[in-house]
């Protein structure tokens, strides 16, 4: 089931909301010195591309929905460049389904720089960071990006997040529901569930230390780790294939470990 959320977290976002106006309404694009970009509870589209200049964030706003538009803030926080919007209040009778047109978010930043979301309700498309991705997601998100340095990621709401190669070290941490496909890691690995996660990497190299008390799937298809650390309290499954050089099982309730096709007791 867990293999289905990113097509249905897709669905709920992109729905479609017949009771948006026609007419599209564009911001005057703004241009804001700085390299760390901060996504504070945004709704809509968001998408960054990592080929600006040095120093300068540019930020374009579009779309169908000129209340939410205008209710999007630019801000600057020691150093860094916010794009904010009130926290969602459940009297405004705001719909979270959107289409991919109703709030448009275009962002220039430049590569070197660093990407943080404290939640949001749409999608975020990224792309190529030489800095950190960390992100907490408390509603509903589905996030793309290219290759990272870093990522730490935390979902309490529900997420769909797909990454390219991360150099360094992934922590992820899921007490919501979340559905995570990662293509390497390359320098250790957290993973941590407490609620629903299903989680796929194509590679990682380094430690390994894995949590599930909730209910969780994890496949690693490749890697080389020095340690892998296992526990399972709750219903969760573990393959890992690749070379594991020291390992500490533990698990209890309905729990599988497998290390190269072979279950460990």
């Amino acid at each position: 089931m867990m293999r289905r959320l990113r097509a249905t977290l897709q669905a709920v976002l992109f729905a479609g909301m017949a009771s948006l106006p026609a007419a599209a309404t564009t911001l005057d694009p703004q241009t804001l010195p700085g390299d760390q970009l901060v996504l504070r509870n945004v709704m809509g589209t968001v998408t960054v591309e990592t080929n600006g200049a040095p120093g300068q964030i540019e930020i374009r706003i579009s779309g169908k929905d000129e209340r939410e538009i205008r209710k999007i803030e630019l801000l600057r926080e020691k150093g860094d460049v916010v794009i904010s919007r009130p926290a969602y209040v459940k009297k405004e009778g705001f719909s979270w389904k959107l289409e991919s047109e109703d709030i448009q978010i275009h962002v220039t930043m430049p590569r070197q720089g660093t990407v943080t979301v404290e939640d949001m309700v749409g999608a975020l498309n990224l792309g190529d960071l030489d800095g950190p991705l960390n992100a907490t997601i408390k509603t509903a998100a589905d996030i793309k990006t290219g290759n990272l340095k870093q990522a730490d990621l935390t979902v309490a709401g529900a997420a769909s997040i797909k990454t390219g190669s991360i150099a360094g070290p992934l922590t992820s941490v899921v007490s919501g529901a979340a559905d995570m496909d990662f293509k390497s890691v390359g320098q250790g690995a957290h993973f941590t569930i407490t609620g629903f996660g299903n989680v796929n990497a194509g590679r990682v190299e380094g430690p390994v230390d894995i949590k599930v008390s909730g209910v969780g799937d994890i496949d690693i298809h490749d890697g080389d780790t020095e340690m892998l650390r296992v526990t399972i309290s709750g219903l969760g499954g573990v393959e890992f294939k690749g070379k594991v050089h020291d390992q500490q099982i533990n698990r209890s309730g309905l729990a599988s470990v497998t290390i190269n096709g072979k279950s460990v007791d």
